[in-house]
């Protein structure tokens, strides 16, 4: 029987408390430079502040930064020099030796969450990679993303194993659409409604996919 995995990334494969603080700063720089050229000095402390604390998405609607501020921005990133070295949660070698189509499919500031696949060296194991640019409103949900890949790939939805840690995400999207949802507990996540099922390492998924 043929099986897909679809995979979330932050605090799935990779805990993402690991990023080093540094390089949190050498982003946040990285903006500031940005901003330096649209705002006040006051308005670009106060972002910055905001920004130590809460994600790009709700911090950029809260002060209605602008798309051709976020376009800079993210053309500032793409011109640096920012990488990051990470490393996978130890057992996450185990899903290499899985038999079955694997795709990412995650949600984030597109540029970093591309510095975080190169560093996870995750292309060679996932034959579909799908972001959600949550610099833009109008980006796809996490669920339009599912739905698209349920349209193009010719698998009951029950065979697609929707893999994340994610209450409201992932797994509320993969259960609505009637696919298999597991949760990744690696940080002792509360189990979330939306979970077909629940583990903790991914020795548990082998067993859970024979």
């Amino acid at each position: 029987m043929e099986k897909l995995l679809i995979f979330d990334l932050d605090n799935t494969i990779f805990p993402s408390a690991s990023i080093p603080k540094e390089k949190v700063r050498e982003l946040l720089n990285i903006f500031a430079e940005t901003a330096a050229c649209y705002y006040s000095e006051e308005t670009t402390s106060k972002i910055l502040e905001e920004l130590k604390r809460n994600s790009f998405v709700s911090v950029f609607e809260k002060f209605n930064v602008s798309t051709e501020v976020k376009e800079a921005f993210a053309s500032n990133f793409r011109k640096s020099t920012f990488q990051l070295k990470l490393e996978s949660f130890d057992d996450f070698q185990l899903v290499n030796n899985l038999p079955h189509e694997k795709i990412l499919v995650s949600e984030g500031f597109k540029e970093l969450q591309e510095a975080k696949i190169r560093a996870l060296k995750l292309e060679t194991i996932f034959s579909e990679i799908h972001i959600s640019n949550t610099l833009y409103a109008s980006r796809p949900s996490k669920k339009d993303i599912l739905k698209e890949v349920l349209h193009n790939k010719k698998i009951k939805p029950q065979d697609m194993y929707v893999i994340g840690d994610k209450a409201e995400a992932e797994l509320k999207a993969g259960y609505q659409l009637g696919m298999t949802t597991i949760q990744v507990a690696k940080l002792n996540q509360p189990r979330s409604k939306f979970a077909n099922f629940y583990i903790e390492d991914f020795s548990a998924l082998e067993t859970l996919l024979e």
